[in-house]
């Protein structure tokens, strides 16, 4: 799990973050990101970095997002 606290954000640390991550899977790999509902700032980063929502499971309102690498 990964949080950038509310005081930092909009500074580019989140995207820099997930940036690495994704850089660090190999050829091949899906990177799945799972976001709460109340997480639209990072469900909107999500988007702009190229993933996709896959599904949500209703029981836990949980929405899952992939890329492939």
């Amino acid at each position: 799990m990964l949080a950038i606290r509310a005081e930092r954000r909009g500074e580019g640390f989140g995207r820099l973050l997930l940036d690495w991550y994704v850089s660090q899977c190999g050829p091949g790999m899906m990177v799945v990101c799972r976001c709460p509902p109340q997480a639209k700032v990072m469900v909107e980063m999500l988007e702009r970095r190229g993933f996709e929502h896959r599904y949500t499971i209703e029981s836990n309102k949980h929405f899952y997002w992939q890329k492939p690498v």
